[in-house]
């Protein structure tokens, strides 16, 4: 052992010897290649202890292993261990699927209340989805540079304008409108909704803008701020489609009535599967059915093309693109899965 460190030191004393001989350039240089080497050092000692950590463990595992099949005799450990690597036994990772099939909830049936409760929790999302769309409108509106004699109700008192309330019967404002629809996010976090349906939603602005023009003769500054204003809200209505939107829900609606009706309850997977499926079908009849009518619509103008109408590669237009897709909008992933399934499959 001493010739060993003897001879290490003369190692060591050997290369201070050499880097006092050099130049300060050269020592830095020489420096940074002591340290890289230092850092490959390090590395390959923490490699090593890893390596006898993972010895030790894989060491434990397999004692466990043996005595454990030992006891039991028919491969009922849960663990082993290979090369060092801790690994689950198959026949452990089916019991415990086996264990999950057989619960309580997989042989529960699905009664008509649970059913209805999903159906109206469902409904709620998509409605309240279109009611967004109408908050969204109005925020867009309210903002906009020419919208703030509208934002609240006309104070005809301080605007010393007493004829007002005589040619204005009906006055709306913004304001007002948010207070309807449950705030301007329509959350419903401060006031209730009064509204029934987008369509009330979408007369309450135009009230606005015809009191806008009843009032104010043409050319005056409110005047036209107005009629841009009503301009810009009928753009943003027709662009959205929440009139198409909401007339598919209400139909939609009447076919998930017509299917809560004849559900009937069933143990097991099998009733979930055989609703589904009923859904499926009759959606599946909706779309077919609204794209032969969009196609006849896009083409209903030439009377002579039957050609075209029977034409499976027709082109469609852009609006019955976003019709359909409005209508796929409808449907749940799993449907959405099944539709792509079909389309792939193609005809018959």
């Amino acid at each position: 052992m001493n010739g060993m460190n003897g001879g290490d030191g003369a190692v060591v004393t050997e290369r201070a010897e050499t880097m006092s001989g050099l130049s300060r350039e050269e020592r830095r240089r020489k420096r940074k290649e002591l340290k890289v080497e230092l850092e490959k050092l390090k590395r390959e000692i923490r490699r090593v202890d890893i390596k006898l950590a993972e010895a030790k463990k894989g060491g434990k595992g397999a004692k466990k292993q043996t005595s454990a099949g030992g006891r039991g005799g028919k491969g009922n450990s849960k663990l082993y261990s290979v090369g060092g690597e801790t690994l689950v036994s198959p026949d452990y990772k089916q019991r415990g699927v086996k264990r999950k099939q057989s619960g309580v909830g997989a042989s529960q049936p699905e009664s008509k209340e649970s059913r209805k409760a999903a159906m109206l929790k469902e409904r709620g999302r998509r409605v309240q989805s279109l009611w967004g769309q109408c908050a969204t409108i109005l925020k867009q509106l309210k903002q906009n540079r020419n919208a703030w004699p509208f934002h609240k109700p006309v104070d005809w008192r301080n605007l010393n304008i007493p004829d007002y309330p005589n040619i204005v019967k009906n006055p709306m404002d913004m304001q007002t409108v948010a207070d309807k629809l449950g705030g301007f996010d329509a959350k419903c976090k401060e006031t209730q909704r009064d509204y029934k349906s987008p369509l009330e939603f979408r007369d309450d602005l135009r009230l606005i803008f015809d009191n806008c023009r009843l009032y104010n003769p043409v050319g005056s500054d409110v005047r036209i701020m107005g009629d841009a204003l009503a301009d810009l809200f009928e753009k943003k209505w027709q662009n959205s489609n929440i009139e198409g939107k909401f007339a598919m829900e209400l139909e939609y609606q009447k076919k998930e009535e017509e299917d809560l009706k004849n559900f009937v309850p069933s143990r097991g997977g099998g009733g979930k599967q055989h609703k589904s499926g009923g859904q499926m079908s009759s959606q599946m009849q909706h779309l077919e059915s609204e794209l032969s009518r969009m196609k006849q619509t896009s083409m209903g103008g030439k009377k002579g093309s039957s050609k075209a109408l029977d034409d499976p590669n027709a082109e469609m237009s852009f609006e019955d693109k976003r019709k359909l897709s409005v209508n796929l909008g409808l449907l749940s992933a799993e449907k959405l899965v099944k539709v792509v399934q079909i389309i792939n499959e193609g005809p018959n």
